[in-house]
């Protein structure tokens, strides 16, 4: 067994327990002259030569247990060092993963509570797929997406938040479905996902067993932009990769402003970041649409669509997108009265757009009237 102390975010035992695969035994232990601060920028914590010393965590680690340490330590390209720690039964020589020696900095002293407040429930849930990926990937190349991985985790979060009445059916709850086996299968800018699972009957009846593959992606929001003056909209156009392999003969959609809700926005700012970094636009009020699933039998993915007002000028048309995201983007602006020709001619095939179009057919007064 090899003694581990462990100072920051891993004092946190629910993430322990899903970074090991099993509930943790830990003991209280003490390393002198040494100090805690957050990494610079960043939203995790780094340990420091010299300071008041550390109380922290000793965890002895057997093979797979380091192995799983050094896979999720190794994500953010931290290494072990050995140190002598102070326990109740006397001093222990231990390992402590420290950062790598240049591109990281140190910044305020770090507080565990302060992580637990704003990052713990998160953290947790993204380690499930930090972890899937232990002896598949390099742990550097799961750290790389970081980005994507906790954008999906807070999309996660939020939907265990959200509340939906329900007037009609049975109210079946979460905990009643029952996990049998859980991996992935893959993990990149977006996830696959494999779960065995039993779950109840509607009828009552006995449990049902199911085995299925879901497509696992952030939050992301949409927004039509509209300008209520000119009684415009403003669509983007750009190759879409899943109607390619679908065969269909005109890949590139027009469709509302999109984006991933990354982690630590909400859908309202990244509908307005969106909109500057697709079309050029500046929103001004949004209004909700609707919070739903786009394909809730395969996706596990939110959808958060709005229509946005703003200015459309004549010269506006052209071309958008950020190029290290790989977006190559025309915009388009139409009047609605087109937009609507183009909605009932079927030359729009997104979900979002259609959406989009039919609540502002069906609000469009209103939203005129202060114009």
């Amino acid at each position: 067994m090899q003694p581990v102390f462990l100072y920051g975010t891993l004092r946190h035992l629910p993430l322990l327990e899903k970074v090991l695969g099993h509930p943790p035994a830990t003991r209280p232990a003490h390393l002198p002259d040494h100090s805690v601060a957050w990494a610079k920028g960043e939203t995790y914590p780094l340990i420091v030569s010299g300071g008041a010393g550390i109380d922290g965590l000793l965890v002895d680690a057997d093979a797979n247990d380091l192995a799983r340490l050094d896979f999720y330590e190794g994500a953010f390209d931290y290494e072990t060092r050995p140190v002598t720690v102070d326990t109740a039964g006397g001093p222990v020589s231990a390992r402590v993963y420290w950062p790598p020696a240049s591109g990281v900095e140190p910044g305020a002293p770090f507080e565990l509570s302060d992580w637990q407040r704003d990052r713990g429930d998160v953290t947790v849930i993204a380690a499930h797929e930090v972890m899937g990926a232990f002896g598949r990937e390099d742990p550097r190349q799961v750290g790389a997406r970081f980005p994507v991985i906790f954008a999906r985790a807070q999309a996660q979060m939020h939907t265990a938040e959200w509340r939906r009445p329900r007037s009609v059916g049975r109210a079946i709850p979460h905990d009643s479905v029952k996990i049998v086996e859980d991996h992935f299968d893959f993990t990149g800018f977006f996830a696959l996902q494999t779960l065995q699972l039993r779950h109840p009957r509607i009828d009552g009846g006995p449990e049902m067993e199911i085995r299925r593959t879901v497509f696992r992606a952030g939050e992301a929001a949409t927004v039509l932009p509209y300008d209520p003056v000119r009684d415009r909209v403003l669509f983007v156009e750009q190759f879409r990769v899943a109607p390619f392999v679908q065969t269909d003969p005109d890949p590139w959609l027009l469709e509302p402003v999109a984006g991933i809700v990354d982690a630590g926005e909400t859908p309202e700012s990244t509908a307005r970041r969106e909109a500057e970094e697709e079309a050029g636009v500046v929103i001004g009020a949004l209004h909700f649409i609707a919070r739903y699933y786009p394909s809730p039998g395969a996706t596990a993915q939110i959808l958060h669509s709005y229509i946005g007002l703003t200015d459309l000028p004549d010269d506006l048309e052209g071309t958008g997108g950020l190029d290290h995201e790989g977006e190559d983007i025309a915009v388009h602006v139409v009047s609605f009265d087109r937009a609507m020709e183009m909605l009932s001619t079927g030359e729009l095939a997104n979900a979002p757009a259609i959406l989009s179009l039919q609540w502002l057919a069906a609000n469009r007064a209103g939203l005129r009237a202060p114009a």
